[in-house]
């Protein structure tokens, strides 16, 4: 019975500080977030934007636009109180994207290049297991029904954005 009440009480303790909005705190108890972590941010006007966050200072965040993969840095204090929590319960630092150029908010062209190569390969494999879910559905139609054409016809047009992506990720590798 002692046993079991003291695990509880490490257990509630733990949990209890994981929770506080202290990044060495949470690193030391292992909840430590790594970067890039792929999130929708929404600000204090309730507008969203899905975004992959590449780094964190103390006051703001180095994210890059998934729309667009444009790379820049957020104040958290223009973010939602959500989002904000968030934001800090982030650790202080980046994912190695950071240029070393004497100012940490903004990343070098190279990092840039290589983490939307990373992006357009992650949407590539999405948009492949998408085709391959739709290829199966497809046999369950007959042939010159409308749920085969549109089904078909969706088909393509994840082999033109997946094209899209792969042409790319070619011209930034030149």
């Amino acid at each position: 019975m002692k046993r079991t009440a003291y695990y509880l009480f490490i257990v509630s303790i733990s949990l209890f500080l994981s929770s506080c909005d202290n990044p060495q705190l949470a690193e030391l108890l292992g909840s430590n977030k790594r970067f890039p972590i792929k999130r929708t941010l929404t600000d204090k006007n309730g507008r969203e934007m899905e975004a992959s966050i590449v780094g964190r200072s103390e006051n703001s965040l180095n994210i890059i636009r998934i729309d667009d993969r444009k790379s820049f840095v957020l104040p958290i204090n223009r973010l939602s109180e959500e989002d904000q929590t968030f934001a800090r319960s982030l650790p202080l630092g980046s994912s190695g994207m950071v240029s070393t150029s004497g100012n940490n908010n903004t990343l070098s062209a190279d990092s840039r290049t290589s983490h939307t190569i990373e992006l357009n390969n992650k949407e590539i494999e999405n948009l492949q297991r998408q085709y391959k879910e739709l290829n199966i559905e497809l046999q369950r139609y007959g042939y010159g029904t409308m749920k085969r054409r549109s089904t078909e016809r969706r088909m393509a047009e994840l082999q033109a954005e997946i094209d899209g992506l792969r042409a790319e990720n070619y011209r930034l590798r030149k």
